[in-house]
């Protein structure tokens, strides 16, 4: 099947929310509950503002199968940019073909034309950490650094 790449459109929003709902269904860790009006806020920003923010979707004959997330920031302490991905999923029956490294290339692109230094991206889900580790270092990424959560549950 022939997997396409490209930006995610205000059409593409239900499709979107719905593989949203599913990368939360399969989060191990605590993922947010999704809430319509952000995400919709968010896709609105990336679709008027593609340098600052990017909304990417792979699409196979049967519709939506994975999308993208990222923005361009920087620093606290300097003005150098950097591209950050904060959400990469892939539908898991769609895993293992080509989509997230046609996701993942759309990124790394996006973040080289926005001369961008640096990209980062990472798993927050906890869903299958070793396996997507290693797919990023085959796509070029060195593992730095360590993330850590603390819930807090306020009463």
């Amino acid at each position: 099947r022939m997997i396409t790449i490209r930006l995610a459109t205000a059409d593409d929003f239900m499709a979107l929310y719905r593989l949203g709902e599913a990368m939360r269904q399969e989060a191990i860790t605590h993922f947010p509950k999704l809430d319509a009006k952000r995400a919709s806020e968010f896709l609105d920003m990336a679709i008027e503002q593609p340098d600052t923010a990017r909304v990417v979707v792979a699409e196979d004959d049967e519709g939506l199968i994975g999308m993208m997330t990222s923005m361009m920031g920087g620093y606290a302490f300097s003005y150098e940019k950097k591209a950050v991905s904060d959400l990469l999923f892939v539908l898991p029956e769609k895993r293992g073909a080509i989509a997230a490294k046609k996701l993942v290339q759309d990124f790394i692109q996006w973040a080289k034309d926005n001369d961008a230094p640096a990209a980062f991206i990472g798993v927050s889900t906890g869903t299958d950490n070793e396996r997507t580790g290693k797919f990023f270092e085959k796509m070029g990424f060195h593992h730095m650094g360590l993330s850590y959560k603390m819930e807090l549950n306020h009463v």
